[in-house]
């Protein structure tokens, strides 16, 4: 068990210690597992109900100060507003009351008599901030059923400023100086101490010259010069140090490139060319795409929730690797009229949808995929659209633990329709879902038909 705390949030439990001192200062630190592979020790006893702190590495990305109403300079209690505000807040943010926080203004940092009568939750980890003889010390503590076992204490040492001004950066605003906030907007810290990834906010892949330029112009003045493009369209700049963030930042933003996103929220959302210039396109991809990214992008979910938005059933952007994922799509019609009997739509369906009968060519509906390929090869347009929508899948996602995902409904005719059903999709999601649970794997554990019929009740 290991608990991974900044060097601002450090400071922080000690300006709060030192403001309220004599009477001890308390609240709670917020944060999330990153690491749940570490067990703690057999010693403490612990079955089944842990803590997040307790199973594995946590990282503290908030303090929350709150006020101690005993006034006390040996113990405290907590205002029961501010901990239901706290912990509120905390799960709208996605993330956990990991431990409870108080100062010893006058006595070592270990847990006197009274903090182990008063520990009556096994499940929280105690740290204690110490100003005994000037000397500021922290350390955490488990305590269960009175027994006491130290909690090893990693502080991250943080190269970025330390008194920055909160910075807006669209929908939202985070403390540059604050590394858990930072993943919020796509600023990830690298495993080399004082460098940084920034990711970049880029719809469908798309980026015009200027911002091309402008990314390179950034790399070349506050990293290495490379740029790297990741598997869904998005763009990278690594090896940035923390004190060239907000410059580089600034220096993004001149050309209208926003940063990225990272951790339990909606991640940018990937598009094929779609009908602009493929020639089995069938919908307007980047114009869907930008409408789900200004509607959805950042928000808040269970785990990393992405959207894909592919223009046929070629399935070039992966709809169904997505954990939501609209795909074009046709029924075709055939007329008789200008059809010159050459069996090419026989021979080029690629699940031998059509086939030909008593010198007609029919359709198999149950085999056709929707995809133009009739319609896109036939010599004399004997092949034509008779219907023309979004097909929506739900719930893929690859990794660790690969689902593709289900298929909710197909050849959507209505765009608003479509995004009734996404809406829902993300709201069931937000319900059902479990933190760090993909949104397919929520899907086999609700139920498939449970969740099909909560989406598409009514619509």
């Amino acid at each position: 068990m290991k608990l991974r705390i900044s060097e601002n949030i450090k400071d922080r439990l000690f300006a709060h210690a030192e403001k309220d001192a004599p009477i001890e200062a308390c609240g709670y630190l917020t944060g999330n597992v990153i690491d749940p592979s570490a067990r703690p020790p057999a010693s403490l006893g612990m079955t089944g109900e842990e803590p997040p702190a307790s199973l594995g590495i946590t990282e503290i990305s908030e303090v929350c100060p709150m006020t101690n109403t005993d006034k006390s300079e040996e113990h405290f209690s907590f205002d029961p507003k501010e901990q239901f505000e706290v912990v509120k807040a905390a799960r709208a943010k996605g993330r956990e009351v990991v431990a409870v926080y108080h100062s010893h203004p006058a006595s070592p940092a270990r847990p006197s008599d009274e903090d182990i009568k008063l520990a009556f939750d096994p499940k929280i980890v105690y740290l204690i901030v110490s100003l005994v003889d000037n000397t500021k010390t922290i350390k955490a503590f488990s305590i269960v059923s009175g027994k006491v076992s130290e909690v090893e204490l990693e502080v991250e040492k943080c190269s970025l400023p330390e008194a920055a001004p909160a910075v807006d950066s669209g929908n939202i605003r985070v403390d540059e100086s604050d590394p858990a906030a930072l993943k919020q907007i796509g600023i990830i810290q690298q495993k080399q101490k004082g460098l940084y990834a920034m990711r970049l906010h880029v719809v469908g892949g798309d980026l015009n010259a200027a911002q091309l330029k402008k990314i390179a112009e950034v790399s070349d003045k506050y990293a290495d010069g490379e740029v790297h493009l990741s598997t869904r369209q998005g763009v990278e700049i690594h090896n940035v140090k923390g004190g060239d963030l907000v410059q580089a930042r600034a220096d993004l933003k001149s050309a209208d490139i926003e940063m990225g996103a990272c951790g339990p929220r909606i991640r940018i959302v990937v598009a094929c060319p779609g009908d602009t210039t493929c020639r089995w396109g069938i919908i307007n991809t980047k114009k869907l795409a930008a409408r789900l990214d200004d509607e959805y992008f950042r928000k808040d979910t269970p785990h990393k929730f992405k959207f894909s938005v592919t223009g046929c059933p070629h399935n070039c952007a992966k709809a169904t690797e997505n954990d939501i994922g609209v795909m074009g799509g046709i029924l075709p019609k055939w007329e008789k009229e200008e059809c010159i009997n050459c069996d090419l739509c026989v021979n080029v369906c690629p699940t031998g949808a059509i086939y030909k009968e008593n010198d007609e060519y029919k359709l198999n509906v149950d085999k056709c995929i929707f995809c133009s390929i009739c319609t896109s090869t036939c010599p004399t347009d004997t092949w034509v659209v008779d219907k023309k929508g979004y097909s929506l899948f739900v719930g893929g996602t690859m990794g660790k633990k690969p689902r593709l995902a289900t298929k909710l409904k197909v050849l959507i005719a209505d765009e608003k329709e479509l995004m009734v059903l996404i809406d829902r999709t993300v709201e069931l999601y937000r319900k059902h879902g479990r933190k760090k649970e993909r949104f397919g794997h929520c899907i086999d554990r609700v139920g498939e038909e449970k969740v099909k019929k909560e989406i598409l009740d009514g619509v």
